[in-house]
């Protein structure tokens, strides 16, 4: 596990999100790994599949597949005789760390972003930092959130309370009246 995650799990995070997000973390520098040692090795140890195959795989529409492509995040590759989208590992990994990102919370224009940073800087600091600055900011929304929760539960408890008051003591006038 890179330094970085091991630290900021230790001095910043106290929370069950925390595990979550270390996870997609490190899945984040994993599948950028497998995505470095290029298409050539990769496809050897992996076939292409069809847009179909692949959503069937990640339980997702092949609509949805699309609609990431649309917006930049996945690239496949187009099979010149069949006209036929294809995808190999790489795509694979960004659709994984996609779905990931979005059960976490993240906007698809953050995890674009994190996903991307690793064609800019390949040594994954870049990527890394601004994975870290993104779960710090949605463990902030996740703690609001919660408060916010918890403030609702309460009222709702009391109004219960005094509810459940007030048909008992109408049931108690109802039998005794």
């Amino acid at each position: 596990m890179p330094k970085e995650i091991v630290l900021h799990r230790k001095l910043l995070f106290d929370n069950k999100f925390l595990d979550v997000y270390v996870n997609w973390c490190q899945n984040i520098y994993k599948s950028t790994k497998i995505i470095r040692k290029g298409s050539v090795i990769a496809a050897v140890e992996q076939s292409l599949v069809s847009i179909s195959k692949l959503a069937q795989e990640l339980l997702i529409t092949p609509r949805t597949i699309r609609y990431y492509e649309e917006m930049g995040l996945l690239t496949p590759v187009h099979h010149e005789k069949m006209s036929q989208r294809l995808y190999g590992p790489r795509e694979r990994a960004r659709l994984t760390l996609i779905l990931r990102g979005k059960r976490l919370g993240f906007s698809l224009a953050e995890i674009k972003e994190m996903i991307d940073l690793y064609d800019i800087d390949r040594t994954e600091g870049l990527q890394l930092e601004r994975a870290v600055a993104y779960g710090e900011k949605r463990l902030q929304e996740l703690d609001e959130k919660i408060r916010e929760l918890t403030l609702l539960k309460g009222e709702l408890l009391d109004y219960h309370q005094q509810f459940t008051e007030l048909l008992r003591e109408r049931n108690t006038e109802k039998r005794g009246g």
